[in-house]
């Protein structure tokens, strides 16, 4: 009984041991995620703490893609030696270990020519005399993107290095596998798909030169983020197949521009309201305001705004009304998010019912006291020429009289 307490106290004091080097053996990422292009390239860099006494052959690294559930060895470093074999084809030849600086506790591994299958978790494992740990990071890497307005043309654009190769037949695809164009050298073709009918076109007598763009014409909202590529084989100068590969990859955004924008305002409800038609995708409406005592723009924040979708075009009106009480002046403001492009319309408030009614009355009070006040004195004059017989007390009294009228009134 003793011997068994003994051996499971061993086993305890093995394991936190064990633990306590795998967790002071920390591996640590330059950054958490990394996003980039397709085709570019990119450096992806672990840090771990080093000895100076301590040297590559003790190295041990091996580093793997987690994506779309499998595992693809990205770099694999064996006691110092590089081990190519291990590399998934994926990679080959497009990975470059730093080995300069894991000396210094780095690993930096440069990855070129950037494919968007690259995108994933990358783990990297690392053993050394002192432990052992490993660190990850996530890569996105994302089609270029090629801008394209609702009802327009875009051109999707490839080149290949033809010359001395020939070109035995390629093909255009969406990523949901939608055929937009088929070449053979055989004369052989795939059918195209029905949305993609009478809307392609490429330039044939730039084959040979290896230029296999295509254009998208008639450009629709349902085209958005969707990505196209080509699948292209060639052959040697001794008419061998190469394997098969993608080429050129895009991503396609589209817009459209907000047109007809309306601004009226309700002077009874104190409510100005902007409508605008036929934009893509929805746009953000804001509002600013001048006081009547200011001449500062104000922001306004209480506007209430809707947005309806075309059923059939699928591009966005969109209705924003805002209160206007105690403005001399309001703009409204619509922004396309994915074209930067801004439309705006400002409209003078006039003055409310009541309003309209006190500067009415003010501008009668003006103009008719000096002529009332006028008349009454032009009447003192004449009453007092004509009346020269009665006493000037009379007068004056008379007079006050009158002015006092027409003081009260």
């Amino acid at each position: 009984m003793m011997f068994i307490l003994l051996c499971l106290c061993l086993l305890c004091l093995t394991a936190t041991t064990l633990c306590d080097e795998q967790g002071t053996f920390v591996v640590n990422v330059a950054q958490t995620s990394y996003q980039a292009e397709e085709n570019n390239n990119i450096t992806l860099e672990w840090t771990f703490k080093t000895n100076n006494d301590s040297s590559n052959n003790s190295l041990n690294i091996f580093c793997e893609l987690i994506a779309d559930q499998k595992v693809s060895v990205l770099y694999d470093l064996h006691e110092g030696v590089e081990v190519p074999e291990s590399q998934h084809e994926q990679f080959a030849g497009r990975v470059q270990c730093d080995k300069d600086v894991l000396t210094e506790g780095k690993i930096r591994l440069h990855v070129s020519k950037l494919r968007t299958e690259d995108s994933g978790l990358y783990v990297c494992n690392l053993r050394t005399n002192d432990g052992g740990g490993s660190g990850r990071c996530q890569l996105t890497v994302t089609a270029p993107i090629i801008s394209a307005t609702v009802g327009g043309s875009v051109l999707i654009p490839c080149s290949l290095p033809v010359p001395p190769l020939i070109l035995r037949w390629f093909f255009w695809q969406d990523q949901f596998g939608n055929i937009l164009f088929h070449w053979d050298l055989s004369g052989q073709t795939m059918p195209i798909a029905d949305k993609y009918k009478k809307r392609c076109q490429v330039f044939p007598t730039e084959f040979s030169s290896g230029n296999i763009s295509i254009r998208l014409d008639n450009v629709t909202v349902g085209d958005d983020n969707k990505t196209f590529w080509a699948y292209v084989r060639l052959m040697d100068e001794k008419n061998v197949p190469k394997p098969s590969e993608q080429r050129c990859k895009f991503t396609v955004q589209v817009s459209a521009p907000h047109q007809h924008l309306v601004l009226t305002v309700n002077n009874t409800a104190n409510r100005a309201t902007c409508t605008a038609h036929g934009g893509y995708p929805e746009p953000k409406v804001s509002w600013t305001g001048r006081k009547k005592s200011s001449t500062a723009q104000l922001d306004l924040q209480d506007a209430e705004t809707s947005l309806q979708q075309d059923p059939t075009e699928k591009t966005f009106s969109v209705t924003s009304s805002v209160s206007v009480k105690e403005f001399q002046s309001v703009t409204c403001i619509i922004f396309n998010p994915r074209t930067n492009q801004t439309i705006k319309g400002t409209a003078e408030i006039n003055a409310s019912v009541e309003d309209q009614q006190r500067h009415h009355y003010l501008l009668i009070g003006i103009f008719v006291f000096p002529v009332f006040v006028i008349v009454i004195v032009a009447l003192c004059v004449h009453f007092y020429r004509t009346r020269t017989a009665r006493p000037l007390r009379l007068v004056t009294h008379t007079c006050s009289g009158l002015a006092s009228r027409a003081i009260a009134i």
